[in-house]
């Protein structure tokens, strides 16, 4: 029984330290600059940033004047501040810039792949949307999280929140080798969403597989990524509406008839499978 006793009040001691260890401290303001708070609110270190990006896989970019670095999730930094733009980490990647050129950093802040590009979206799915010969130019990437635009919005105007990209050149799309998997040749590439990535070709949009390989052909004047299957576009004609993994178009009106007798036929199977007794779903409100 002491034994057992011991063993509770160690246990009691030592859940918590865990669970306050594993916690992932988040970017805050503090007059003005940036700060990375713990889960009770306050300052997790005394350093302050003129930018700070939450942490994925453990690395955070932060910028201190015009220069970026990484930091751990201890507060400790990775590599040294020798970068123009560090963006987010996804399969243990991160676009970052350098000059004109933009690369890759791995989580120890070195280049994985040498800045080449002249612009790079962050990997998504095992690949990532690359542009060779373009333009600087600038625009808004504060919506690759959920959650940031609500809350980078009500920052300050003196703080940055562009980042460097590119128009004018030819999109290609990389694996984590910096191999091509499509040479740079499209107008637009975004990133993946359930295994096919959004391209533009001849002012048309369509998909291309994880391969590179076009799966649906560039034919539609407005198109979304995919999400539960389907994706919202809008055909040359302006009608707008769904369509499946396969290029199957659904109008809204008839995509949301179907969806409606889904609705109806599985609140059917829950109140079957929960003792109904088996009795047909009422088709009444």
């Amino acid at each position: 029984m002491k034994n057992d006793r011991a063993l509770f009040l160690f246990l009691a001691i030592l859940i918590p330290f865990l669970c306050r260890a594993n916690e992932v401290p988040r970017p805050g303001l503090a007059g003005g600059r940036f700060v990375y708070l713990d889960a009770s609110g306050a300052e997790a270190w005394p350093e302050t940033w003129d930018w700070a990006w939450p942490f994925t896989e453990d690395r955070a970019g932060v910028r201190r004047g015009p220069r970026w670095n990484l930091l751990d999730r201890q507060g400790k930094s990775v590599g040294d501040a020798r970068f123009d733009w560090v963006g987010l980490f996804e399969g243990g990647l991160a676009p970052a810039r350098q000059g004109s050129k933009w690369g890759y950093l791995n989580r120890e802040g070195k280049w994985a792949i040498a800045p080449f590009y002249s612009d790079a979206r962050p990997f998504c799915q095992g690949v990532a949307a690359v542009q060779v010969g373009g333009t600087p130019n600038v625009v808004s990437k504060v919506d690759q999280l959920a959650g940031l635009p609500a809350f980078y919005g009500k920052l300050a105007k003196k703080i940055d929140l562009s980042v460097p990209a590119s128009s004018g050149g030819k999109w290609a799309l990389i694996n984590s080798k910096d191999q091509y998997l499509v040479p740079p040749k499209y107008e637009a590439i975004l990133e993946a969403s359930q295994g096919l990535v959004l391209y533009r070709q001849g002012g048309a949009w369509g998909y291309l597989n994880l391969k590179g390989e076009v799966a649906i052909s560039a034919q539609y004047l407005k198109a979304s990524p995919f999400c539960d299957g389907l994706a919202m576009v809008t055909l040359m004609n302006c009608r707008t509406g769904k369509i499946d993994r396969q290029g199957q178009f659904f109008e809204k009106e008839k995509l949301f008839v179907q969806e409606l007798k889904d609705s109806r036929a599985n609140l059917g199977n829950v109140a079957t499978s929960s003792g109904g007794g088996g009795a047909e779903p009422s088709s009444s409100r």
